[in-house]
């Protein structure tokens, strides 16, 4: 399947879904990603160097409350979303929910230092993010979510 987070419109991802269940077989797996509504914050602390923020708290506070964002305004045209939304939109569809990982969990914002490391170092942060990313109490902490679900239903 791929990235629901281009369509800012619930209507649209419904309608990309339908889509992709309509030609996935019973039993067939569709993988999905949304990227959370943390995720400019999260992005924010990565480049910050705390000399002095110029944009506004609201700013990144807004997505929050309203998860669209413009093409324009810091990120290409994207839906941030929140955990509880982006499953309950996979429910609705009658999907069994194989995995729901929090991607770019708590290391995303040092993704840069780790690429600096040696091979054998990356491996070992990798192992790290890769152990959190089932973490539920972590998955707001994530950057990305990634959904893995079998169709049950032959309804579409």
């Amino acid at each position: 399947m791929g990235p629901l987070y281009h369509l800012t419109k619930e209507v649209d991802r419904k309608k990309a879904l339908e889509g992709a269940l309509k030609l996935l077989k019973k039993d067939g797996i569709l993988v999905a990603a949304f990227i959370s509504q943390y995720a400019p914050i999260q992005d924010c602390f990565a480049y910050l160097d705390f000399e002095g923020y110029e944009g506004e708290i609201n700013e990144l506070l807004h997505y929050l409350k309203n998860g669209e964002n413009k093409d324009g305004s810091g990120f290409t045209t994207a839906y941030f979303t929140s955990v509880e939304e982006a499953r309950s939109l996979m429910n609705e569809y009658g999907l069994k929910e194989l995995a729901f990982a929090g991607v770019e969990n708590l290391l995303g914002c040092k993704e840069q230092e780790i690429l600096k490391r040696s091979e054998e170092e990356q491996k070992k942060w990798l192992e790290l993010g890769m152990a959190l990313a089932e973490d539920e109490k972590l998955y707001g902490m994530s950057q990305h979510f990634l959904y893995v679900g079998k169709k049950c239903v032959d309804k579409f």
